[in-house]
């Protein structure tokens, strides 16, 4: 999905779960697309560029310190600095791992593999706006409820001005809440870490309004981004469900 993505390595990941004392997860290589989350061990080979990784963990066999020391030790995720795009792996892990989110979390996908939500009563996805086999751009946010898809953009851009996949997709739900404010720095990466808030607190019974509206009492843009960013680090890395303090 990105170049983070593309660095990690089966030796990588295998050390890393290694040092936290765990056993190596399954590792899934799918073919030009990321949809696949539960499959046989990958076979560790040479693989072409358009080869997309995804760890697959049960949580339910993890103990929260293990998990934490996991995260801890997987040099390859990307850093949730302002300046630094988060990986595919890094979105997923904060989603699988956090008991909030995980029930409804259905996985990370690109534009060109959206899959049919319409299947669950409630679910989120985050979503790329490049294709499966471009390097990746920007991540959005959906959450489908009561037969509703929201579609989250933290620049509050149009579907229309991004992917053209992504016009088609929603074109298939009669109901759909675009949020057109923008929350996020244009120059700031913490699409991610947007994302993330957004499905947690959605997952927290938060209504898309109550989110907006929070968020816009937090200062400028920039504050905003610090704050997301933040609480992320406080609350879901450490898999803690967050309070409904705000």
């Amino acid at each position: 999905m990105d170049k983070a993505w593309r660095s990690v390595t089966p030796l990588t990941i295998h050390s890393c779960f290694k040092k936290s004392g765990f056993p190596t997860p399954y590792l899934v290589d799918v073919h030009d697309t990321l949809m696949e989350w539960n499959a046989e061990p990958s076979l560790w080979d040479a693989l072409p560029v358009q080869v997309f990784r995804c760890l697959f963990i049960r949580p339910d066999l993890c103990s929260q310190r293990k998990m934490t020391t996991i995260l801890r030790n997987l040099d390859t995720l990307v850093s949730s600095r302002l300046g630094v795009s988060m990986s595919s792996i890094e979105v997923s892990s904060y989603l699988c791992f956090c008991s909030v989110t995980r029930p409804v979390f259905k996985g990370v996908y690109a534009a060109d593999c959206i899959p049919d939500l319409r299947k669950y009563d409630r679910a989120a996805i985050v979503v790329n706006t490049d294709v499966s086999t471009g390097p990746g751009v920007h991540w959005l946010a959906f959450f489908y409820e009561n037969g509703k898809l929201e579609f989250f953009d933290s620049f509050g851009r149009s579907p229309h001005d991004l992917s053209p996949h992504i016009i088609e997709y929603l074109k298939k739900y009669p109901n759909v809440d675009i949020l057109s404010t923008p929350l996020q720095t244009p120059c700031s990466s913490v699409c991610g870490p947007y994302c993330i808030f957004y499905i947690l607190k959605r997952s927290l019974g938060y209504s898309k309004m109550n989110i907006q509206n929070h968020l816009l009492t937090i200062g400028n843009n920039l504050d905003r981004d610090h704050y997301v960013d933040e609480y992320l680090r406080n609350n879901v890395m450490i898999y803690i469900a967050p309070g409904n303090n705000g």
